[in-house]
């Protein structure tokens, strides 16, 4: 293609008109110009522990980062990373690539208050107390609340662009350059958000066969809604910085607890594992045949019967109820719409941190650790609550009976819902053998039975018992669970 001359201009590249990133205060700026000359900066996510406090970096897709300018552009012209500074770990702002067939981890309040907090509390904004209807329209279409959420508050101009506030049009639906007038009209907030987590979003980019799709993330012109949604190129990363900003204001809550992944090229997408797997789409669907860092949430890892390992993944689509095909209505249904795809065709970029991680406890084997003694039932659904508002979780003692209070103690289990998987655990509290959440002198008392084999502990009583961890119950536990409870040394858990 040919360029008149005169439509040119020829900029020098060591000017400060250059695009860049910078760290700041542990953060990831990106910083921009339009038509040369308008300068705007967005928060892209946090410093990487490859990258220096206070510097400027180069990079022309926001993946892998160079301290010169020119070795980024010789790398570009070799197609090569090798000279970046991250050359075998891109980076993915978070926000910017987690499918929107996720939930979020914040409450309607949280997304109210941030309204307050920027347009105060006289303001009429359309988007004023519409948390609620955010998490409605999550619940029922299988659409983040949050994605939503953030992509309404710039193309309505925070609830109050005159779309908004004479059309209930948050997300400036149909109003095309040609003619705005053609906008869409809404009853309410509700019904808006509602249309665009299902038309829109559920049954229109997510879709395969839509010739939109380019994966389940804001994105960016690589791929992405922001392909073809927006001509902006940073309209992807414009909403995901409301929600950095909306994490910063909430101790990070929400962010990274996804594992995320992405895939280049043309993949395979399938309902199951083994030699009975039916294809369900492809990642190269539509126009999109070469698509590159098309994103999927990675909830577990499965071996096939054909020898092959799989993620489990969130479908992209709705699928029909007996998982077979792509299910045009838009309705999501976490416990029905997931899929698999081979491992081998993912690079994992982001590792999530689960709710497990974030209460301090870890897994080993088929039992949980880490749990503090003394921590009554309530307080334990209240903690998973504050981490992630919509995780279901349904504790039962030992018995198998549900308990909403009391202490959780060894033998007990809870049934944790995150990210639309259910896992039920057991509880494992290293020097509480009998089971009630203390450690006292019956467990010390046990354990001397175990150890002179009076009376043998078994499963996760034994487990409890090794204080240690080597395996054995002996004597030194004995001691550890004396020193614990003569406060002379806390166990550690």
């Amino acid at each position: 293609m040919d360029i008149p001359k005169a439509n040119v201009s020829i900029v020098d590249y060591t000017g400060s008109n250059v695009s860049t990133y910078t760290t700041s205060n542990g953060k990831l700026y990106h910083n921009f110009f339009y038509n040369q000359t308008a300068k705007a900066s967005n928060w892209v996510g946090y410093q990487q522990g490859y990258m220096a406090s206070n510097a400027t970096y180069y990079s022309y897709d926001g993946h892998y980062f160079y301290t010169k300018y020119e070795t980024m552009i010789d790398d570009y012209r070799n197609n090569t990373y090798q000279h970046a500074i991250n050359p075998n770990t891109p980076y993915y702002s978070y926000y910017q690539f987690l499918s929107h067939r996720s939930n979020t981890g914040f409450a309607a309040n949280m997304f109210d208050n941030r309204i307050i907090e920027v347009q105060g509390q006289g303001t009429s904004s359309k988007l004023r107390n519409a948390g609620k209807d955010f998490i409605s329209a999550q619940n029922t279409y299988g659409v983040n609340a949050g994605l939503m959420w953030a992509v309404s508050i710039n193309e309505s101009g925070w609830g109050l662009s005159q779309l908004s506030l004479e059309r209930n049009n948050l997300f400036g639906h149909k109003a095309y350059d040609s003619n705005v007038g053609a906008a869409e009209r809404y009853n309410s907030v509700l019904d808006c958000v509602n249309t665009h987590a299902k038309t829109y979003i559920s049954s229109g980019y997510l879709d395969p066969t839509d010739y939109r799709y380019r994966g389940p993330h804001l994105g960016d012109k690589q791929s992405g809604i922001n392909v073809k949604y927006a001509s902006d190129p940073y309209w992807g990363e414009k909403a995901a910085q409301q929600l950095y900003l909306l994490a910063e204001r909430n101790n990070r809550k929400d962010y990274g607890s996804y594992s995320l992944g992405s895939v280049n090229g043309s993949a395979n997408i399938y309902n199951s594992t083994g030699s009975s797997k039916k294809l369900l789409y492809t990642t190269g669907s539509g126009e999109n045949r070469n698509l590159d860092n098309n994103m999927v949430i990675i909830l577990g890892e499965e071996r096939g019967s054909d020898g092959v390992v799989y993620y489990k993944i969130p479908s992209d689509s709705a699928l029909t109820e007996n998982r077979v095909a792509i299910n045009p209505t838009g309705i999501y249904k976490t416990g029905r719409d997931y899929a698999y795809i081979r491992k081998s065709d993912v690079k994992v970029v982001s590792q999530g941190s689960s709710v497990l991680d974030r209460l301090g406890m870890r897994q080993e084997g088929s039992y949980v650790l880490g749990l503090k003694p003394n921590t009554s039932v309530q307080a334990f659904t209240q903690n998973v609550k504050a981490i992630d508002t919509n995780a279901f979780v349904n504790v039962k003692n030992a018995s198998g009976q549900v308990v909403t209070s009391g202490t959780m103690g060894t033998g007990m289990t809870f049934t944790l819902k995150e990210n639309g998987v259910l896992t039920t655990y057991t509880v494992v509290i290293k020097g509480d053998v009998d089971g009630d959440g203390q450690i006292r002198s019956i467990d010390y008392s046990i354990v001397k039975n175990d150890i002179l084999n009076i009376r043998k502990l078994s499963k996760a009583y034994a487990t409890a018992g090794d204080v240690d961890g080597d395996g054995k119950i002996r004597s030194i536990d004995y001691s550890l669970i004396k020193n614990d409870i003569l406060n002379i040394k806390d166990i550690v858990q």
